[in-house]
């Protein structure tokens, strides 16, 4: 209960929670459902709609619930705007977490709770630019690793393990630690490969932690959790006005700059994605 009133400004209770999918496929809201509500309107339905198009002033840059499934980590943002069609727009404090299935993301669910005294709901006004500019600094946070990009302390966004953390009794674990010198000194991508548990991330800190990039950023990202039509905002970032809804938003690549960035379960990302890769690798 502690957490709760500390996440929801003191308020200790949530008024809403919706759950949708990677499509943005709504599968469950209790603001609008007239069992859990008795103020919402049974006639208005958005159980299978689309997020977006029902909260027609956000996209997938402005939205918590669609970042904590691109980043794979919560987000916490007071003050966001909800907006949809014909109805007054609302202003919120939420949660949003992403949902697992096993190692990959499936959807998020969003916990809210409203910021408004209904005889001055009416009064809320959008300021796009400044929603905008705070949206940007939570995804850099996520991106990051829970740090802003203008205030990355590059002590804390180290890799964590060197090569001595590596222990084992298994001889060809022991001949495969002697290539790590031998990557951390070129240039060149470096694919690691093994079942699940091997160990293939603690090779991966290793290599950054044993090359001239040790004191640059270490930024992974787990590729099985990128949705597909999102990977190259999320790689590349955003410019404002490259698209409708387009923010200025710094990619991975560029949070790594000068650094390591660790493709986590790359296989898991279809190979027409993979070819995207290729220029920049």
């Amino acid at each position: 209960m502690e957490l709760m009133k500390n996440l929801f400004n003191n308020k200790g209770y949530i008024d809403g929670i919706t759950i949708i999918d990677l499509k943005g496929e709504i599968l469950f809201t209790a603001k609008f459902n007239n069992k859990l509500n008795s103020e919402a309107d049974e006639n208005y339905e958005v159980i299978g709609k689309n997020f977006l198009e029902v909260y027609e002033n956000l996209d997938e840059n402005t939205s918590s619930t669609y970042q904590s499934m691109i980043h794979g980590v919560p987000f916490y943002v007071e003050n966001q705007i909800l907006k949809s069609a014909d109805r007054v727009p609302i202003k919120i404090t939420s949660l949003s977490i992403p949902i697992k299935s096993s190692s990959k993301i499936v959807g998020a669910i969003d916990l809210s709770v409203s910021e408004y005294d209904n005889d001055v709901k009416d009064k809320i006004e959008i300021d796009t630019d400044l929603y905008e500019r705070n949206f940007k600094s939570k995804i850099a946070e996520a991106a990051s690793g829970g740090k802003s990009v203008n205030k990355l302390d590059l002590r804390e966004s180290r890799a964590s393990f060197v090569t001595e953390n590596i222990i084992t009794d298994n001889n060809r674990m022991k001949e495969l630690k002697k290539y790590i010198n031998v990557a951390a000194d070129c240039n060149l991508p470096t694919l690691i490969s093994g079942e699940t548990g091997t160990g293939k991330e603690m090779f991966a800190h290793a290599i950054h932690n044993e090359s001239p990039r040790k004191n640059k950023p270490f930024i992974a990202q787990n590729c099985a959790a990128i949705p597909e039509n999102l990977l190259e905002s999320i790689l590349f970032g955003t410019s404002k006005g490259a698209f409708t809804g387009a923010v200025d938003n710094i990619g991975l690549l560029e949070l790594a700059e000068g650094g390591t960035i660790f493709l986590d379960e790359v296989n898991s990302m279809p190979s027409h994605l993979q070819s995207k890769l290729l220029r920049v690798l």
